[in-house]
Order: structure tokens, then sequence, then C-alpha cells
């Protein structure tokens, strides 16, 4: 699964960088960041016991302008995890990941865009007050996004929820349950260089 997710962002990656090459007429460069709300999802933790965890993302992106859509690649640093009850004391795991979302976006009225992609997504830290899933985690992460942004010149706001498909950690099913990761952003973008 980590070789193929793996070979899977390669190949995208690659992808991306010949299609920019093609059309680099009509590509935009810019950086944005925001806000994540973050919380996991599965067995492990059930609705009443999690809490929303408070944090951030922030690194660039590129539009690259294709007939009808666009694609946007970009690279963030990311985080994500939640805080969790469990024996009445509130626990708390946050993850750090380098991400790489790829969205594709239609814009069906003038500055107003609908994203959807998949993000390939590779721990760098993590930071787990119950000693019991440190080291245990995985390093690479797939989740699938949408959202919803409005560009007005350079700025921009969006809006985006990133579904988390493959496991956080493959633990046993009865003393360690599965969960997937679930991060609401919302966010400011600004556009550097735009080629048309």
């Amino acid at each position: 699964m980590k070789h193929k997710a793996a070979s899977i962002a390669l190949f995208t990656f690659f992808t991306l960088f010949s299609l920019n090459q093609i059309f680099a007429q009509k590509t935009s460069y810019g950086i944005k960041a925001g806000v994540n709300l973050s919380t996991v999802n599965g067995e492990a933790y059930p609705s009443d016991t999690v809490k929303m965890l408070v944090g951030y993302h922030a690194g660039g992106f590129l539009t690259i302008k294709l007939p009808f859509v666009s694609i946007q690649p970009e690279l963030l640093i990311s985080t994500a995890g939640s805080k969790f009850w469990t024996n009445d004391v509130l626990q708390e795991m946050k993850f750090t990941y380098i991400s790489l979302p790829i969205m594709l976006k239609i814009k069906p009225l003038k500055g107003l865009y609908i994203e959807a992609g998949p993000q390939f997504s590779y721990k760098i830290a993590e930071d787990i007050s119950t000693g019991s899933l440190k080291g245990m985690i995985n390093n690479l992460d797939l989740s699938a996004g949408g959202g919803i942004g409005f560009s007005a010149g350079p700025l921009g706001f969006y809006t985006r929820y990133m579904a988390g498909i493959s496991k956080v950690g493959d633990f046993d099913s009865d003393s360690r349950p599965n969960f997937k990761n679930g991060v609401f952003q919302a966010g400011l973008s600004f556009v550097f260089k735009r080629k048309k």
C-alpha cells in the first residue's frame, strides 16, 4: 500500500510537470494559508468522545488552466488529528504532514469555483499524549476532498473538506481499532504570477 501510494504520487507529479510545460502560457502561481479543524473518524473513537483539534495549513500552489477546467497541485504543511476523552481525561493526538493535494477546478460563475480531488500526505511529525499509539501511526495518508472558493483579482477565499481514505494506523481491531482523518480547511490565497 505504501509503495503503491508513493508510485501514484510520483506519477502524478511528473504528469503535472509535463502539463505545466505544455500549458505554460496559462498558469498561475501563488501561496495559501489557513486554519484546519480536524477530527478522527472510526470505531476507535465514537463521535461523543471526540473533540475538534485546531491546526493550520500553509504552502504554495500552481494552477494549470485547461479547456473548461483547471488543475491545481499544491504543496502544503498541514496538520490533522483530534482531541478525545479517555477515562474522563482529555487526550490529544496531532499529526503534521507534507501534503500534495491535486484539485480539479470548475468555475460555474465569474470568481466562483468548485474543486475536488485526491491528497497524498507524508507524516513528518506526531504529538500524541497517550502512549498506546506512539510509533504506530502510518507515514503515508490518502484523502479525497472537495470544496468551494471565490477569487477577486489576486486574492481568494476558500473552504475545503478532506476525508481520509487510508487508515491512520493499522492496529489490532480489539485493542487499537482503526480510524481515519477528517479535516475541514478554510483560508486565504494570493496569486503572484498569472499568465494568459
